[in-house]
This record gives structure tokens, sequence and C-alpha cells, in this order.
């Protein structure tokens, strides 16, 4: 015969006063099966006859959480089908249901209606995964691409690079003078080369993931060979510890980093790798003056790895640079003292490129 537990009838009477939504909810919260009755009071009898570790089993651990066969956690029924989950059996009820009366005090600790809150930590209970989403295609189609949206930026096939498009850097705020210098340095391809071929002054494998020219080889391989259309040099610009809220200087930023770069190179065995920097990005420029009393020219030579030029009234790169190397007449005030003449002459004072890098 089976039974169920119901509320006492004080309990009922009292809730007759109540308006019908709540007499329901509390006549069916009070509903109760003898045999949960019985394991919830006996879930842990078996504490008072365990007395040592080494008894303890896997069906205790698991009744202690409320599992397993002493547990008192039970498969709910899948409200989206109308049965039950697998290894569950429906109840029923029947005429010959023995009735058992429950206290108030009892009836506190009885809950074994199915719902989110109550089945929060029921492993038995598949109703709160997700599948009221899908019940309705349209509008779980719809939350999945938000979701997507929201945790990927969008579906990825549409970020992926297209033939003979070349990789985009994503700017990370105030990234975008480090990105410029990035995609020129990529596209020199001695220099690109001669980073792969870098092997970085690394011990451990977390020095080698913050190693900058590490990350740069990374970067480089990803803009190389990417399939995605846009990469984030997230780990290389925290490995230079750039600012991502801050504009830095671009001309400081570029000379730094070369700094640094020289320096790993020449720790290299090849004899090329050491000196790819100079090799590359360096070239030299003679400064002068020439007196036009006697001729006389003093001049000194500079190495250099960047030249100033302004583009002021729109001028083309070719115009602006001819502009930079302009001579400058010295005359009145601003005369030269000419060691030869031993006097103040007019002089020219000028500027020549007299090696530019490959």
């Amino acid at each position: 015969m089976s039974k169920r537990i119901v509320p006492s009838k004080r309990k009922q009477e009292q809730s007759d006063d109540l308006p019908p939504k709540r007499q329901k909810k509390i006549q069916k919260g009070a509903q109760l099966t003898l045999v949960d009755a019985a394991r919830s009071t006996t879930v842990m009898e078996w504490t008072s006859t365990v007395h040592n570790v080494e008894d303890v089993t896997q069906e205790h651990v698991l009744a202690a959480y409320g599992i397993g066969p002493l547990g008192i956690k039970r498969p709910c029924f899948n409200k989206y089908k109308g049965a039950p989950h697998e290894g569950s059996e429906p109840r029923q009820e029947d005429d010959n249901m023995e009735i058992i009366e429950i206290s108030d005090d009892e009836e506190t600790h009885l809950e074994v209606n199915c719902s989110k809150a109550k089945c929060k930590t029921n492993p038995y209970c598949l109703n709160y995964l997700g599948q009221d989403m899908w019940e309705n295609p349209d509008k779980g189609k719809k939350i999945v691409q938000s979701s997507v949206l929201a945790k990927f930026g969008g579906d990825p096939h549409l970020r992926l690079r297209k033939d003979g498009k070349p990789v985009g850097l994503r700017n990370l705020g105030a990234t975008c003078y480090a990105n410029a210098f990035l995609q020129v340095w990529n596209q020199h391809r001695v220099f690109r080369s001669g980073v792969f071929q870098c092997i970085p002054s690394a011990d451990t494998e977390e020095s080698l993931v913050k190693s900058p020219i590490f990350q740069l080889q990374v970067t480089f391989a990803a803009l190389c060979y990417g399939k995605g259309s846009v990469f984030n040099p997230r780990p290389l610009v925290d490995s230079l510890r750039l600012s991502n809220t801050e504009q830095q200087d671009a001309q400081e930023f570029a000379k730094l980093f070369l700094s640094h770069l020289d320096n790993e190179f020449k720790k290299q065995n090849s004899p090329t790798l050491r000196t790819l920097v100079t090799d590359q990005f360096e070239g030299t420029s003679a400064y002068g003056t020439k007196c036009h009393a006697c001729g006389y020219k003093s001049e000194r030579e500079t190495p250099f790895t960047e030249l100033e030029i302004s583009l002021k009234n729109h001028l083309g790169l070719e115009d602006a640079l001819t502009e930079s190397l302009q001579a400058e007449i010295l005359s009145g005030d601003n005369k030269y003292q000419c060691p030869t003449c031993n006097s103040l002459q007019d002089a020219t004072r000028y500027t020549l490129i007299r090696k530019l890098p490959p």
C-alpha cells in the first residue's frame, strides 16, 4: 500500500482562511511520500554507528550530500516532456493510499516539489538547465546569437581574414601609435625574418611569455599567418608595460623598443642578427658649416634611425624631406666664427644625408 503525508487538521483549518492560491500552495508543498520522510530522518543515522574513518563508505559520503541510495534527493519529472527522467518512477496516488498527518514543525522540513530554488543543489533535477530556451526555437536562436555577440563579439566566421587582406591590430585604447610601428616593422621582410630567428634570453617559461621579443614574434606570426582579420596585441603591450589609457610619444616608443631589440639581437650567435638593427634601420647624416669668405668647411657625421620632417601645407613625403634639408644662411648678427679667417663671416649651415637605411 502506498502512503503520503498531508498537513494536520489544525494546519488545514488555518489554511482555509487563506486565499485559494495560497491554500493550494500550502497543500501541495505539504505532500511527501513515506519513503522521503523516512529518508529525511535516517539519512545521517549511520553517523551514530560508524566511529572510524576507515569504515566510511562511498554510500555514506553520498548520503551526506543527500544523494545516492540513502540520500533524500530524488529525480524530478521532466516538465517539458511530461515524463520522469530515466531512472525515476512517477508517483501515483490511488484510493487506497494511506494518509499520514504531519505536525506544523515537521511540515517545514519536508519539501519535495520541483522548483528552481529547491532543486538548485539537486543533481537529479534536469528542469533548469536551459531547456526552456529551446522550447521555442526562434527564441533559443536569438538567445544564442546575443550570447555569442556579448562573449565573442559576434559570429567568429564573420571575423575571418579575407583573401589578400592584411591582418589588423586591435586598438586597446591609446596604443594606436604602437600598432602603427608594429605594422610597418612587420612589412620589413629582412627585419621580420630576423625577429623570427631570434632566440629570446629567457630562463623559464614564465619569463619567456613575458619577453617582448617573444611576444613580438607571436604578433608578427599572427599578422603574417593568422586567419582572423584582427589580432589583439595585449600580451605584447603588457610585456612592454605600455599604458593603454595614456598616449605615449610615438618617436620615443620606437627609439626605446628598437634599442631593446638591438640588445637582444646582440646576444645571438649569428653575426647577421647581432647587427640587424644597425644594418636595417641606421643611416648617416652630415651636419656642417661652410664659410663664404675662404670656403672652409666644418663637418660632423652622425648616425640616425629617424628623421624629423614637417608635413605642413599638405606636402608629400619627398617634398617634406627636401624642405627639412634646406640650407640656412648665417649672416648679420648670426655670422659664423671662421677658424681660418679668424673672424665672423657669412656662412651656410647645411645637413646632408650621406647614407640611407636599405
